[in-house]
This record gives structure tokens, sequence and C-alpha cells, in this order.
């Protein structure tokens, strides 16, 4: 069975970074990379008429992905938009249902407790049932 790699995008420079860092890891050991953009299914983008938040997230982890294709086009890349209301909760779940080997996730600077790694990281780090990278993602 192919091994899984997650690592969650929000469009950002940074976890754009991190995804490039997952793609790197995930073609050396010949895994499955997969792409994720969480979004909050109760939103309905109030200051945008017709804003739709599963298309966005489908949007953003789609273009994540065929960006890392064409960068590493021997590997398996699955992007994929993904419901949930905390994107930290949201991939340790699915790195639980995937059985996922690896989640990647960037080290974006935050204030307060956060701050060494970022609150995603940290809260990814604490709680995922399976190694976690956190690439370095900031200057």
């Amino acid at each position: 069975m192919t091994q899984s790699i997650i690592t969650g995008v929000d469009g950002s420079v940074p976890a754009q970074e991190a995804a490039a860092t997952a793609a790197r890891i995930a073609s050396a050991l010949g895994a499955t990379l997969h792409v994720v953009s969480v979004f909050d299914p109760s939103s309905r983008g109030a200051s945008q008429p017709g804003f739709e938040p599963s298309l966005a997230a489908d949007r953003i982890a789609a273009d994540s992905a065929a960006t890392l294709q064409r960068e590493f086009p021997r590997l398996s890349v699955v992007g994929q938009g993904v419901a949930g209301h905390k994107p930290a909760e949201t991939l340790v779940t699915l790195a639980e249902t995937l059985d996922a080997a690896l989640i990647v996730v960037g080290n974006k600077r935050v204030k307060g407790l956060g701050r060494l790694l970022g609150s995603l990281a940290s809260e990814v780090a604490a709680k995922a049932p399976c190694d976690v990278y956190i690439a370095h993602t900031h200057d």
C-alpha cells in the first residue's frame, strides 16, 4: 500500500512553501501527497454574494496541487477541499482516516503562545497520529 502524506494550504506563500517541502518528501518516498484546503461549512462569505466556501477551498487545493504536479510530474498528488471548523483538527482527522505517514505544515509566525511554531503547527504536532514535519516557511 502506498504511503500518504498530508499538507494543508490556504492560498498563502508560506503554505505553498510547506506544500513544496511535502512534495519533495513524498516524491523521495514514493508516497501520495494529499494537498488539503480546509473550509468552514457554516461560513457563507457574508461580504461576497455568491461566495461558496467549499468551491473556494477546492480551487485553492487544486491550484496548489497542479503547481506541485508540474514541478514533480511523477508524484501522485490529490488536491481537495475538506469541511472543518478548525484546520489543525481537520488535518489530524484526515491523517487518521488515511492512515497517513506524515503531516507537513509550515511554521508561519503568529503572536501569542503559538509564536514559536505557529498555532496550526503546534496543534497538529500535539495531536497528530503520525509524524509531523514542520517546514521553515518564514524569514
